[in-house]
C-alpha cells in the first residue's frame, strides 16, 4: 500500500462525489494589522506533515478567531478544492497560492461545490464527517488574498468551499509522498457467508478467495454453543459494569438459563446489547428471570421485545422513562449518582425526568416510606 492511497475521502454512499485529501492545514488565530484596527483572524493556515487529531470542534493546532461566523461544532472543518485554486490561479494571474490560502483545513482534490450536498458523509483516516453548510465568506478572506473584492468574487464565481463537522473523532495525515510504504500485515476475514457456494455460483471471486482461504476457523453461532453463555455473561456484564461506571451486576442462574433458550440471530453483538439492556432495566444489582422474560417475550426478538404501539417518539420516551427509573432505583433515587452512572448533568436529569413525567421527589418520599 503507498500512502498516496491512505487520505480518500470515502462516502457513505457510492453515489456521492468523492475526494483526495492533499493537504491537511492548521493555523491558531492572531491579531492582524488592517485598514489601521487590529483584527483578530484564524484565516491563516499552514500545511502541517504527520498525523493529526481531528475533534469536535477543531483539529489539534487550529483555531478560529470569529466564532461568531466560523468554528463550532457545525463549522469544525472547512474544505477547498484544487479546482478554485487553479480557477483563481488563472483568475488573477498569480502562482503565489499556497494551500491553506483560503483558510481551509482539508484542500481537497475532488467534491466541487456544485456536486456536494448537505448531509454528504465521509470518513477520512480514523475520523467520520458530515457536510454542514457552504462558507460564508467576510472580509478576512480578502485580508488573506490582498484582495479586498475577494468576498465577492467567491460568491459570484460559485467557489465557496464547504464546511464539515465531525462525526466520529480520530487521527487523520495528508497525501504525503508517492515513495511506497512497505508494510508486514496479516489479514483476518470475518464473514456468515458461505463463500465456496458463492465462488461456485460466480458472486465471489475464486482467485480472491484462494488469497484469503489459508487458515480457516469456523465458528458455529451462538445458538449452537449454548454451554459458552454463562461465561459470556459474566464477561459482558463486567465489561459493561466497567465502562459505564457502575457497580457489578450479576445475572441469578434462572436469568441465564432463560437466556440459554433463545436462539440469538444476532450471535454474540446481539447479546451483549441485550445484557446491557436488561442491566439497565433490572430493578436492583441482580438481574432476575422475571426481567430476561419481560424483554425476551415469546416470539419476540431483541429488536422488537417490548416494542409497544404508536409513534416512533412515543416509543423512545417509553424506554427512557424505563432505564431513568431503573437507574434511579439503582442508586437509591440518588440524583447525582443516578445522573453519573446515565452521563447526565444533575439538572439535566431533573429536567429529563419532568419531561416525561417523573416526579423524582415524590418517589424518593415513596421509597423512604416503604423502608
Amino acid at each position: 500500500m503507498s500512502v498516496e492511497q491512505a487520505p480518500d475521502l470515502v462516502p457513505d454512499d457510492e453515489r456521492l462525489p468523492v475526494g483526495r485529501l492533499v493537504s491537511l492545514n492548521v493555523g491558531l488565530p492572531k491579531d492582524v494589522p488592517w485598514h489601521g484596527r487590529t483584527v483578530h483572524t484564524g484565516v491563516w493556515k499552514d500545511p502541517v506533515d504527520g498525523p493529526r487529531m481531528v475533534r469536535t470542534t477543531n483539529i489539534d493546532g487550529d483555531g478560529q478567531g470569529d466564532l461568531g461566523g466560523h468554528g463550532g461544532p457545525h463549522r469544525a472543518v472547512f474544505v477547498y478544492q484544487l479546482a478554485s485554486y487553479q480557477h483563481w490561479r488563472e483568475e488573477f494571474g498569480r502562482d503565489d497560492l499556497e494551500y491553506g490560502q483560503f483558510g481551509e483545513n482539508f484542500t481537497v482534490d475532488g467534491l466541487p461545490d456544485d456536486e456536494v450536498c448537505v448531509g454528504d458523509r465521509y470518513a477520512i483516516g480514523e475520523a467520520q464527517f458530515e457536510v454542514t453548510q457552504p462558507r460564508v465568506t467576510c472580509f478576512r478572506l480578502g485580508m488573506r488574498m490582498a484582495e479586498p473584492r475577494m468576498p465577492a468574487l467567491v460568491v459570484a464565481h460559485h467557489r465557496p468551499g464547504f464546511y464539515l463537522r465531525v462525526l466520529e473523532e480520530g487521527e487523520i495525515e495528508r497525501l504525503g509522498t508517492a515513495k511506497p510504504t512497505h508494510v508486514d500485515v496479516r489479514v483476518i476475514v470475518a464473514t456468515h457467508r458461505h463463500l465456496e457456494a458463492l465462488v461456485q455460483n460466480g458472486k465471489f471471486r475464486q482467485d480472491l478467495f484462494h488469497r484469503i482461504f489459508v487458515f480457516p476457523i469456523v465458528l458455529p453461532p451462538l445458538r449452537d454453543r449454548q454451554e459458552d453463555l454463562p461465561a459470556l455473561v459474566g464477561h459482558f456484564a463486567s465489561q459493561v459494569c466497567a465502562q459505564n461506571g457502575w457497580k457489578p451486576v450479576t445475572f441469578t442462574a434462572e436469568a441465564v438459563k432463560a437466556l440459554q433458550q433463545y436462539p440469538w440471530p444476532g450471535n454474540v453483538r446481539e447479546l451483549r446489547n441485550m445484557l446491557e439492556r436488561l442491566m439497565l432495566l433490572a430493578p436492583s444489582d441482580e438481574v432476575d428471570v422475571d426481567t430476561v422474560q419481560s424483554v425476551l417475550a415469546p416470539g419476540a426478538s431483541s429488536a422488537t421485545a417490548h416494542a409497544g404501539s404508536g409513534s416512533l417518539a412515543s416509543r423512545v420516551e417509553d424506554f427512557e422513562r424505563e432505564v431513568i427509573l431503573s437507574e434511579l432505583r439503582r442508586a437509591n433515587y440518588h440524583i447525582t449518582n443516578a445522573a453519573k452512572a446515565l452521563g447526565l448533568e444533575r439538572s439535566h436529569l431533573y429536567k429529563k425526568a419532568e419531561q416525561l413525567g417523573i416526579d423524582i421527589r415524590q418517589k424518593r418520599r415513596a421509597e423512604e416510606t416503604l423502608d
